[in-house]
């Protein structure tokens, strides 16, 4: 990719009538704490391309952010016309990773979009998160941040999360390392509310069960809200730069800020790690394998596992719950779904007569079973992925599917400098300044 040009001086592109590139570069001129070259080297990847997201994704293609990886599993509906600034008319019934990257391409046309039409949860392998600066959360339902929060903590990345109403905005930063996380957020009430949630995303199926609970949005909410998140996304990409000479920018880990718009009023809640949170038991020590991919078969890399081990592993740690079977309780139909239970593409009715199915799902696979014989990819394992497998003894490792980082050559960059050591946030409060 090149960098944008630098204005003034030998070297220095001429300028263009109508160059988003060349004006970006003047913008940067101006700028004392932000820089181009940490913006066109950065990677992001943006959870979710609805109202708030296409904000985030208008500013990072501004700002000329170098790589974005976008995830969303609906498609535009008239809905977000009013709502979204990347959608037009014409843009009715594609997938929104695809109208969107169109957009974006015209913003910023040094930049590349590594569009992602899923769930973030279950879509996407951690090996993308663990090669780009932060994730930016943009989703609907709290089980979506929740499930987006775990994986993150698994792929040891920072994310920023955001949400909106009708005149308020709320984000957050989060990194299990440094402070508290989306689920030590969560109360006995909200976690009601999540077993309660559908799959993620706001398409119609999945609006239906909660239209009458919905929150109303604004692009108001959203422009103020995408701002934000993207302000504290670069200061993630600063802080794995530095070199201005300027101190780096230092996220507030943990602190949570809601902007009540119609006071001009902010609350902010700070939070700490909570006992027992399954998103602080520490990032795993992944183990990068060029060998494997997920053409291979699941025992495949069990077997890697268990040489890295030095002892046998007895099963895939699946990370949530695997569908191995959905019968029909009518008609008596049955097949093996192997999807996760929450994914959109998990049907709990039957496709033959519409009635309720029963589903039977697994935590664990065994390396011995049937199963293991199974291309990773038809197990429902994402390119890039990590698994995590266990032995008998209780001992875990983790594989990368390394093998299919060919398949993202924009991830193929020397890898990302780490963060430095951040102070964490301490106590746990609530104040409104």
């Amino acid at each position: 990719m090149t960098s944008p040009p630098v204005l003034g001086g030998a070297g220095a592109l001429p300028h263009r009538r109508g160059d988003p590139t060349a004006s970006r570069a003047a913008l940067y001129a101006e700028c004392r704490e932000l820089r181009a070259d940490v913006a066109a080297a950065s990677r992001f990847l943006v959870a979710g391309a609805g109202a708030l997201g296409s904000e985030a994704l208008k500013c990072l293609a501004l700002m000329g952010a170098g790589l974005l990886v976008v995830v969303d599993p609906d498609r535009v509906e008239e809905r977000n016309l009013a709502r979204s600034v990347l959608y037009g008319p014409d843009d009715v019934g594609v997938p929104k990773v695809s109208a969107a990257t169109a957009r974006l391409a015209a913003w910023s046309p040094e930049g590349r979009v590594l569009p992602v039409v899923g769930d973030v949860r279950y879509d996407v392998g951690l090996g993308v998160l663990r090669r780009v600066d932060a994730v930016i959360g943009c989703l609907d339902g709290r089980a979506s941040r929740l499930g987006l929060g775990r994986r993150c903590a698994s792929a040891d990345v920072p994310w920023v999360d955001g949400a909106i109403g009708e005149r308020i905005a709320r984000i957050a930063a989060f990194w299990p390392r440094r402070g508290g996380c989306y689920e030590c957020t969560l109360t006995p009430a909200q976690w009601e509310e999540i077993s309660a949630e559908g799959p993620p995303g706001c398409g119609a199926a999945q609006r239906g069960a909660r239209e009458a609970g919905r929150v109303p949005t604004t692009p108001l909410a959203a422009s103020v809200a995408g701002a934000l998140l993207v302000s504290e996304a670069l200061k993630i990409a600063h802080a794995r730069r530095p070199g201005s000479g300027l101190p780096a920018p230092e996220p507030d880990w943990g602190l949570e800020r809601y902007l009540v718009m119609a006071a001009g009023r902010w609350v902010d809640t700070r939070y700490s790690p909570e006992p027992h949170c399954g998103s602080h038991g520490g990032p795993w020590e992944v183990h990068e394998e060029p060998g494997l991919g997920v053409a291979d078969p699941l025992a495949a890399a069990a077997d890697r596992a268990s040489a890295l081990l030095g002892a046998e592993v007895a099963a895939w740690d699946v990370g949530h719950e695997l569908v191995v079977s959905a019968r029909c309780r009518r008609c008596d139909a049955a097949d093996r779904p192997l999807v996760a239970e929450g994914a959109p593409a998990m049907r709990r009715s039957c496709p033959r007569c519409a009635s309720p199915r029963e589903v039977r799902t697994a935590r664990y696979v065994a390396v011995g079973s049937r199963l293991a014989r199974r291309p990773m990819w038809d197990l429902g394992i994402p390119p890039l992925d990590v698994l995590r497998f266990r032995a008998a003894d209780g001992r875990a490792v983790a594989v990368e599917l390394t093998g299919d980082l060919s398949r993202f050559p924009a991830l193929l960059a020397e890898p990302l400098p780490p963060l430095p050591e951040i102070r964490p946030g301490s106590g746990r409060g609530r104040t409104a300044p």
